[in-house]
């Protein structure tokens, strides 16, 4: 009987250690990213205006930076932890059962168009809420995304008065919007599903190629954030709209869209993230690399939030 414990024991031990050593790896990401992106801004303040910037100036602040790290690195491990744990004692096979009818096929093709549509409208307005501003690299590409939806809103809801919302309040012109835009994105999302749907080959192909794809275009992102801050600070005159043409200014423009573009689709791809998880839950299957992209994913969210706006 002892012997029959103890080899229980030595069983689950290992595979409980890769879970944590996985939410670890996990949480740490999410901090180096905090940590990094707060160092570089310091460190460009310090290179370029001789000192440290306002984000240290407020009492207590570098004791308020760890306090936060430290809760997003606890929380992150929590919630990495538990994902595992869960996937362990889910039976795949009785739990979940794949459906791939055509019904299936244009209900799921819709709900990408309005989840898009929703994710797209949702970071324009946590930009607005957050920097106050709309000169960070993702808005260009996030208000041209959109147009059919502005449109559309202001035609069927137009303000009574200018400078007044009578008439246009967010409850009526938001579902407008909203659906227009999803509308606008079917043309778009209905052949990429249909390919992904007909051929094999692609399923197989970008299944072994997305997780590359991901961490390199994540990686490329923060660094262009990088240099793009790096650019401003060197010559801030590159930001005017006026500025004459010459390397330093061809250099912000593509630095800046490149990244804005990147951006946007990786801040468009947090939900499809969250479901890709949700879904290896479900199943019991691939959540640990279903974790790491979604690390990826919220550690570029963090890097783009503490280097995008050049103004802070």
């Amino acid at each position: 009987m002892r012997n029959t414990v103890s080899k229980g024991r030595s069983e689950i031990a290992p595979d409980r250690r890769s879970r944590l050593r996985t939410a670890l790896q996990c949480s740490s990401a999410v901090a180096v990213t905090c940590v990094f992106g707060l160092a570089y801004r310091a460190a460009t303040d310090r290179l370029f205006h001789g000192d440290w910037g306002d984000r240290f100036h407020v009492p207590g602040g570098f004791a308020l930076i760890a306090l936060f790290v430290i809760s997003l690195s606890i929380l992150g491990s929590a919630f990495v932890f538990v994902c595992l744990s869960l996937a362990q004692n889910i039976n795949a096979s009785a739990t979940y059962t794949k459906r791939s009818g055509w019904y299936e096929f244009f209900l799921g093709t819709a709900t990408v168009g309005i989840v898009v549509a929703v994710t797209a409208s949702l970071v324009l307005v946590a930009n607005d809420n957050l920097f106050e501003s709309r000169l960070t690299p993702w808005i260009p590409a996030l208000i041209r995304m959109q147009l059919v939806g502005f449109r559309a809103a202001s035609r069927f809801f137009p303000c009574q008065a200018e400078g007044f919302d009578t008439g246009c309040e967010s409850l009526k012109t938001w579902p407008t919007f909203v659906v227009a835009n999803a509308v606008a994105y079917l043309p778009i999302v209905l052949p990429v599903m249909l390919v992904y749907r007909r051929l094999p080959a692609f399923r197989a192909f970008w299944s072994r190629m997305s997780r590359s794809v991901l961490h390199c275009t994540a990686a490329a992102g923060v660094l262009g954030l990088c240099i793009r801050l790096f650019v401003y600070h060197s010559s801030p005159e590159v930001a005017s709209p006026v500025h004459k043409a010459d390397v330093w200014g061809f250099l912000w423009i593509a630095l800046d869209q490149i990244t804005g573009l990147i951006a946007l689709g990786l801040f468009l791809l947090i939900p499809f993230g969250a479901h890709g998880l949700f879904q290896g839950l479900r199943a019991g299957e691939d959540v640990r690399s279903r974790l790491i992209d979604l690390t990826w994913l919220v550690s570029f969210v963090l890097a783009a939030l503490l280097l995008g706006n050049q103004f802070a």
